[in-house]
């Protein structure tokens, strides 16, 4: 029989503020909101809105998706195995580990692959940095299928209230020494965003192997230096 004592140890702090999944639910409070997986699977949305006010669990279910979907070469169905979605079925459960995705927030910028949602805004961003095949009526289509396609990883770049701020480039991804380039809109350049994003998806990056170093890419519009700093 379990005492008061033996209860209190139990006790664990509630998640506010924690936003990495794998964290939150092995050392505090953790309400199962993986069935949000198979709502996913079963609706394959090509876009999803979260509407919530601050601090209602947004970026940890987005970075609970990730977890699950994700390529790693850890066995990251241990998170899953004692929560609601692994009682759903191999359907779902198949799934688990075998998409490749990245995705990368913070409080103030969202970081995610391109998809042709996001085609008006590319194109806009190249027209802002005088990329004429993008505004050529015979090329544009071929472009755009390079750019969802191609070896090289594009992604877009949001602040956290959904304004789209511009792109990112990981080239040879495989490389010791990728190299990521960044373009902003002309109205969210020189603003300190080019440096912070860099940094954001350099890190995680960083955090699946190991990356001699970053050679890094900008426009001519965009004056800051950008530094990197990780531990070796």
């Amino acid at each position: 029989m379990k005492t008061c004592k033996d209860a209190a140890k139990e006790k664990r702090p509630l998640p506010v503020g924690v936003s990495d999944y794998v964290r939150a639910q092995a050392e505090y409070y953790y309400v199962d909101k993986t069935l949000l997986i198979k709502e996913f699977l079963d609706r394959k949305p090509l876009v999803s809105l979260f509407t919530r006010p601050r601090r209602f669990g947004k970026t940890l279910n987005m970075d609970m998706l990730r977890v699950f979907f994700e390529i790693s070469d850890e066995d990251t169905s241990i998170y899953f195995k004692e929560k609601a979605i692994w009682k759903c079925g191999q359907e779902y459960t198949r799934q688990q580990g075998n998409n490749s995705s990245v995705y990368v927030s913070d409080n103030e910028f969202i970081i995610c692959p391109i998809v042709d949602e996001d085609r008006d805004n590319y194109v806009e961003l190249h027209r802002q940095i005088e990329h004429t095949l993008f505004l050529n009526e015979h090329c544009k289509d071929m472009m755009w299928e390079q750019v969802l396609e191609g070896e090289d990883k594009v992604f877009s770049v949001f602040e956290i209230n959904g304004d789209y701020c511009g792109s990112l480039e990981l080239q040879n991804p495989d490389s010791d020494t990728p190299e990521i380039g960044i373009d902003l809109f002309e109205n969210k350049r020189n603003k300190g965003i080019a440096p912070k994003v860099v940094k954001l998806l350099a890190k995680r990056c960083y955090k699946d192997r190991k990356v001699d170093y970053f050679l890094i890419r900008r426009t001519e519009f965009i004056s800051q230096a950008i530094y990197l700093d990780f531990p070796t």
